[in-house]
């Protein structure tokens, strides 16, 4: 007797979970969490999400230069995805003891991004009115996401996701002032010993006239 062959696992399609990513819906991270197929839309997740902050807050004087501040973007978008992913992991499932895989909550996480694709709709006259509030209507739907993103991967409660995304915070924010301070101490050394060269008192070659630079 043949066995009856295991139903295929339900995968919405890609445009279908950026849409209940953006609208919060827990089923999706979920799904992305267990779909190991969905590492590549998780990239692309990300990468859409600081081509839209890009087009949404970027004064470029040329068309060059636009596409190389969103390409710009894109690199610390993804830097900062695999970051965030890291110090993540290390405080949910090293330190609290969750359980979690490294992947799945690359996933997760990477669709947490896609309310930030609403920053697009920042290329529309609204006002300094109309772009604070989509600033902060995209910062807080993004926080809820990265909420339900960390619940979902972690197997906790919202209230443990919510410690565990604090204290991400503090160590990410912590982690930034560090580092600046550090790139700022050495900015500084290199501009104090930079030699000061004495400016000439004429132009070499003149035939008697005087120099605009003598003193």
């Amino acid at each position: 007797m043949q066995s009856c062959p295991v139903q295929p696992q339900f995968r919405r399609p890609f445009p279908d979970r950026l849409v209940a990513a953006i609208r919060l819906d827990a089923t999706v991270y979920e799904e992305v969490e267990h779909d190991e197929e969905a590492m590549g839309q998780a990239f692309w997740v990300v990468v859409l999400a600081a081509l839209a902050q890009g087009l949404g807050a970027l004064q470029a004087p040329s068309i060059p230069a636009l596409i190389g501040g969103l390409f710009g973007l894109s690199l610390v978008g993804i830097l900062g995805w695999v970051l965030g992913t890291a110090v993540i992991w290390l405080i949910g499932v090293r330190l609290m003891q969750c359980t979690s895989d490294f992947a799945e909550l690359m996933r997760t996480i990477g669709f947490a991004s896609a309310p930030k694709i609403l920053m697009m709709f920042g290329v529309l006259p609204l006002g300094w009115w109309g772009s604070a509030m989509l600033a902060v209507l995209v910062s807080i739907l993004s926080i809820v996401a990265t909420v339900i993103a960390v619940r979902q991967a972690l197997d906790v409660t919202t209230g443990r996701s919510i410690l565990v995304c604090v204290v991400a915070a503090i160590v990410g924010f912590a982690f930034a002032i560090a580092l600046g301070t550090v790139l700022g101490v050495g900015l500084g050394t290199m501009t104090t010993d930079t030699p000061q060269l004495p400016l000439p008192s004429s132009i070499p070659g003149s035939t008697g006239a005087p120099s605009v630079l003598a003193h």
